[in-house]
């Protein structure tokens, strides 16, 4: 769960002390219950240690080493009380710190978000497109987003998050249901959130690129197997990505 990662926007790729020339930015997100770097690290077997696939240098900064990386560490502990809208509320403190962080000469963004981390972006992205929004640059910079796993679905993200509760339940965590039983009486509250923010990224002044990412076969969590609807439920014309 949640530990000691510092709330808000940190560079993790190349250092920060590290002169650069690059031209784009990328920011990852995490989902509920997690945290960076955890999030974004796979731990090979037999002790072979961890690769990180954001900050190693053979892993997406090799791949594009145009690229400032940062990782955006939200308060996602679900054992506390988090109702939908203190979920969704997280979007207003992403806005504020990507427009600080990255300084007025705003380049092009692309976002990586997982699980409910999704969610918590597309609303970010709903509040930019608001007239009068003093973020509407942050969504005219982004030319793209990644999601990994995103329950655009209210029903979806309620039973994921009882899969979460499940797994703390397990570990000897004690979980608020909270959240889960906002997520199950305002399932139509994400939906409308989620329906206007493809109408946003399809709008003719935008055309944000969305690509959407799900697994279908056990992970390593409790060999579990991810439900393809989790990642599917957007409007036609976004590209879906199975991960077999």
């Amino acid at each position: 769960m949640p530990g000691t990662t510092t709330i808000g926007l940190r560079r993790i790729a190349p250092a920060p002390d590290v002169p650069d020339e690059t031209t784009i930015d990328i920011i990852a997100i995490h989902g509920l219950g997690t945290e960076s770097p955890r999030t974004w690290e796979f731990r090979r077997k037999g002790g072979g240690g961890v690769v990180n696939w954001l900050s190693d240098r053979d892993m997406l900064p090799a791949a594009l080493p145009e690229a400032r990386i940062y990782t955006y560490d939200w308060n996602a502990n679900y054992f506390e009380d988090a109702p939908v809208q203190t979920l969704l509320g997280h979007a207003d403190t992403l806005l504020g710190l990507v427009s600080e962080g990255l300084g007025p000469q705003m380049r092009p963004i692309i976002f990586i978000a997982s699980c409910f981390g999704g969610l918590v972006l597309a609303e970010a992205i709903n509040r930019a497109a608001q007239q009068g929004s003093a973020y509407r640059h942050i969504l005219l910079s982004t030319i793209g987003i990644v999601f990994l796993a995103t329950p655009f679905h209210g029903t979806d993200a309620a039973k994921q998050a009882r899969w979460q509760v499940l797994v703390a339940g397990i570990m000897g965590e004690q979980a608020s249901d909270q959240l889960i039983q906002d997520l199950e009486q305002k399932h139509d509250l994400v939906r409308q959130r989620v329906q206007k923010f493809t109408e946003i990224a399809k709008a003719e002044a935008v055309r944000l690129p969305l690509y959407c990412f799900f697994e279908t076969k056990k992970t390593e969590l409790l060999r579990r197997i991810l439900s393809p609807r989790w990642a599917k439920t957007l409007a036609t014309g976004v590209t879906h990505k199975i991960v077999r």
